[in-house]
Parts: structure tokens; sequence; C-alpha cells
């Protein structure tokens, strides 16, 4: 099973929970003393809002933060408290690992003004009718609400909240790069729209560290190969037209520019894979198209061919044995 399918919106970092079960990607310990801290609450509180609406869970840790909404659920205090607090940090840079937990057990001291989450801003932007103190919450309720983001972009609102910040001037640079730019081809228009193309982007610029969204399609890139994979063998074509239109249009090869803009070079993580598979949908000979991404992006697929796909033949040596059998 992969790494977080099952997991229930809970226990879920806030960008996973947001994410298609298959497209999460494969995460890291992160993502696991997240859990742990979630755990830890449960067991303390003894709630972990089993029966709540997922999408209410995530609203709520946009718009708190994840500790905030634990603790208005259940108060804390003491050094438990300090210990979800550092378990819980929706940045990863600030989120404690096993380091932290052991050396505040064993006495030593931590500033919890270091967790201060720096990403909500002092004013709120309105969308929909709701108030967004953060890129994150925004890029949520901008997403949720395609069709009247689609027109909310086009004004300058987002761009002038984020002057109004002095820590801002990268992602400013960044909408003012991306804002009006499409990469919109006529063989790919039925499928994604230039609008549609540039909210994607837009959505990217907003909140980079978290997923790809596309109206109901929420996944990270490096969690393509799965959805891929799920869409062929079970041909929900729309699904695996959309991912080839993505690839096909360079739309994530805005992760590469913004590496750069805001000096954060794990953005770049398997663009190399997907700008190959780009060329592999532009090509029309034998051995190229959708079906190459399909083993590119999934390099210990088994073989999906008709003649042999209930034999889990991974390489030529399989096929042969099974074909001369």
């Amino acid at each position: 099973e992969l790494c977080g399918y099952s997991q229930p919106t809970f226990y879920e970092t806030v960008d996973r929970a947001q994410c298609s079960p298959l497209g999460k990607s494969h995460g890291n310990s992160s993502i696991d003393y997240y859990a742990l801290g979630m755990v830890i609450f449960f067991l303390i509180s003894g709630r972990d809002f089993h029966n709540s609406d997922p999408q209410e869970i995530i609203k709520q840790k946009l718009f708190q933060g994840s500790f905030h909404f634990l603790n208005a659920a259940f108060l804390l205090s003491g050094q438990i408290a300090d210990v979800i607090r550092g378990l819980v940090a929706d940045q990863v840079n600030l989120r404690w690992g096993a380091t932290e937990v052991d050396g505040l057990l064993q006495g030593r001291s931590y500033s919890i003004s270091d967790l201060t989450d720096l990403t909500y801003f002092s004013r709120a932007i309105i969308f929909n009718g709701k108030e967004h103190y953060s890129k994150t919450s925004l890029a949520y309720d901008l997403s949720l609400n395609w069709d009247a983001a689609k027109e909310y972009i086009k004004q300058d609102k987002i761009k002038k909240w984020l002057e109004n910040s002095t820590s801002e001037e990268k992602y400013v640079e960044a909408i003012e790069l991306f804002g009006g730019s499409t990469s919109m081809k006529s063989l790919s228009q039925k499928l994604i729209s230039i609008e549609d193309e540039r909210l994607i982007k837009f959505l990217i610029i907003l909140d980079p560290d978290g997923p790809v969204r596309y109206k109901n399609l929420v996944f990270y890139k490096d969690g393509i190969g799965p959805i891929l994979a799920h869409s062929i063998g079970y041909s929900h074509s729309e699904t695996t037209q959309i991912i080839a239109a993505m690839i096909y249009l360079n739309v994530f090869s805005i992760y590469e520019v913004l590496a750069q803009i805001y000096s954060k070079p794990d953005l770049n993580h398997t663009m190399i894979t997907i700008n190959r598979c780009s060329d592999f949908l532009k090509k029309s000979e034998y051995g190229f198209g959708i079906e190459r991404c399909l083993y590119d992006l999934n390099p210990t697929l088994a073989c999906q061919s008709n003649l042999v796909s209930n034999q889990f033949c991974i390489g030529l040596k399989d096929v042969l044995e099974f074909l001369n059998n």
C-alpha cells in the first residue's frame, strides 16, 4: 500500500490530507513525527475527530494551524503541550523529530517562540466571503471554488495583499512573472483551458510546498505515477488525459523557476523525470507516448500488456520466460 493511502485525515499533514490517496507521494520521517504528535493528542484527549468531515478538519488546520486546532478542542498545557506543538508544526523546517523530543525529555530547554509559524499575515484577504490570513488557506479555498477563482485571480487583490508584507517580495515577483503566462497548445486546450492552466500555476506560486491542484484532482508532482497507473489500469480516461495534458504543456516546469526565486532547490525534485515524459508525449514513434510515461513514472510497475498482465513480469527476462513456456 502507498504511504498514507489509508491514513485518516486527522493524522495526516494538512498538505497531504488535501491529496488523492494515490497522489500523496512517498513522504518522509517528518510526516511520521506529525502523525505521532496527533496520536499523543488522541491518547491524552480521547478525540481524533473520527466522525468529523475531513474537509472541515483541513479547513480548521489551515485557518488556525494544527496546534491551535488541537488546543481549541482540548486545552493542552505543560511539557506535553510543548512536545505536541513541536511535532505538529505545519512548517516542515520547524517540525520536531526524535532529537528535539528526546532533548526535551532529558531536560533541555527549547524556545517555543522558535515554533512560531510566520506564514500568517496580520491583515486578511477576503475571497468567497471568508477572511484568509495565510497563502496556504487562500490557495486551498481557491481550489475548492475553481470557476470563481479563475475570475478572482484576474484582479490584483492577491498581489496587493502580498505587497503589504515586507517578507513576500519573492511571491510578488513570481506572480508578476507567471501571473498571466501560459504554455497552452491547441492539442490540449479542450482538456485544460488557458484560464485553468493559469490558475494551476497561480496556486503553485501561493503554495509551492503544497500539492498540485486542478479542480477535484489534487496530488504531489512526485505522486503522478500512481495516479496515472490507476487511471490507465481502471480505464479512467479523463484523468489519464488530464495528467497527459499537464505533462505535455510543461505545467510543472514552474517548479524549476520557483526553486530559484524562492531559494528552494527541493522544488526541483522529480522534474528530470517529468521533463523526460514531456518529450515522450511529443514523439509519435513506436515506444513513446503515455505508455512510456507510465513506466518511467512507475519504475517498479509490472508489464501491463494484456498478454502478460497477470504474470507480474517486471523485466524482459520475465516476459521471455513466460512466452517461452
